[in-house]
């Protein structure tokens, strides 16, 4: 295998009777007490020849390959069918590549570890923890500016820490389908980095993935745009499923947040009074123009309405409050106060005609 050691017992398990054919180039002189090898098929090493015993305990899985410690670079391969499962419970350290179920590299990007097979329970990976209490099991990825293992350097601002590609075969090669990035999103430093995760896809007839989604380091998400400004920023159209219908209807807010669709049907409504007083409530309205002060946000130009808390209180019912306590009017309900007004002016101006009409009979 030719895999330097220091220090670390590693266990090979394999089908009783098969001679694993393992060779250890040692680093040092070593003694079994301070290598632990412990085999079902073999009791030599060749190479730095140790005799090691024959163990014969504990059952053993025909498919897991596990790895109890840490495996760091190695110029390791295991390939051979035979091997079931690999512990070790410190480290192994060298400076090559480790390859289970195959030897060549399968990827665009050259790899030091790669899990080949032909089935699924012979190409995954299991991480799995067994704990009487609310610790996870952790996969971590990391990243330092500084060449030297082992040493650090600060990243910078919007530098990639990882990525997850997700690649299928074109008949030749292993191509990227899909892709998860992780990147600085701001400005990193002593125990604080701000990070942002993006999503990639890969549209048909296209040869590469292009960003489609983002959550920013703000708790922000872009969609079809990777400057979010809110907590939900779409630079494009939208649909929702739940709130198609019919010709063109206004869409609401209820007080949970929920989008709802205006509707007036009679089937849902009880207490229908009608509306009084109409023509003096819409007098006493103060029509205004105005600009908005958070122009970033809202825009600069000049607006037309009314003012939440001046309408509130002529007409309470086409007020609404945000979570943020700032008020909001929903015009389209004043339609049914200028309608009723109407209606009642028009009986004024009839009253007016006809008295008129009297008048000039005489």
């Amino acid at each position: 295998m030719g895999v330097t050691t220091s220090g670390f017992s590693l266990f090979y398990y394999a089908t009783t009777g098969t001679d694993l054919g393992v060779t250890f180039d040692l680093a040092r002189s070593v003694s079994n007490n301070f290598i632990n090898i412990e085999s079902r098929a073999m009791n030599k090493i060749v190479g730095n020849t140790i005799t090691a015993p024959i163990f014969s305990t504990a059952a053993i899985s025909t498919t897991a390959i596990l790895f109890g410690g840490s495996i760091q670079g190695s110029g390791l391969t295991i390939s051979s069918a035979t091997i079931t499962r690999v512990v070790s419970t410190n480290n192994i350290v060298s400076t090559g590549s480790a390859t289970i179920g195959g030897v060549s590299n399968q990827n665009n990007v050259n790899s030091v570890f790669q899990v080949l097979g032909t089935t699924r329970s012979s190409s995954g990976a299991n991480f799995s923890i067994f704990s009487a209490n609310t610790n996870p099991t952790v996969l971590i990825f990391g990243k330092s500016r500084n060449p030297t293992i082992g040493s650090h350097t600060i990243v910078g601002s919007a530098d990639t820490i990882a990525d997850f590609s997700f690649n299928g075969s074109d008949g030749t090669k292993m191509i990227e389908a899909t892709r998860i990035r992780s990147s600085v999103d701001g400005t990193p430093g002593t125990s604080i980095m701000p990070g942002r995760i993006q999503f990639y896809t890969t549209s048909a007839g296209d040869s590469s993935p292009i960003e489609r989604m983002r959550i920013a380091s703000s708790g922000f998400v872009g969609i079809s745009t990777t400057n979010p400004s809110v907590e939900l920023h779409v630079g494009g159209n939208t649909r929702v499923t739940a709130l198609s219908g019919s010709g063109n209807r206004a869409v609401y807010s209820d007080s949970n947040g929920n989008l709802t669709n205006s509707s007036s049907d009679e089937r849902l409504k009880t207490n229908i009074n009608l509306l009084s007083d109409n023509l003096q409530k819409i007098q006493k309205l103060r029509p205004v123009q105005f600009n908005w002060i958070e122009t970033e946000k809202l825009g600069s130009q000049n607006e037309i309405g009314f003012i939440a808390q001046e309408v509130e209180k002529i007409i309470p019912e086409v007020i609404g409050e945000n979570n943020d306590r700032m008020k909001s009017i929903d015009y389209a309900k004043i339609v049914a106060v200028l309608s009723g007004a109407i209606q009642e002016q028009q009986k004024i101006i009839e009253s007016l005609d006809q008295r008129i009409k009297n008048l000039e009979n005489k």
